[in-house]
């Protein structure tokens, strides 16, 4: 796994590459709102995250 750290718009955003269930094992949020919020990674949004890996 590999991340890179930028500022981007006066706000921090990482960039990770690698096995996306290394990934999101490591996660507790997700950014999947349009205005730029993050939400909690949730079990169940967790499994459907890893369903789609499959």
């Amino acid at each position: 796994m590999m991340s890179v750290l930028c500022t981007r718009k006066q706000q921090e955003v990482m960039f990770s590459k690698g096995a996306p269930e290394s990934i999101i094992a490591r996660c507790t949020n997700i950014l999947c709102n349009s205005d730029g919020s993050s939400v909690p990674l949730t079990a169940d949004i967790r499994a459907e995250l890893e369903a789609r890996f499959q």
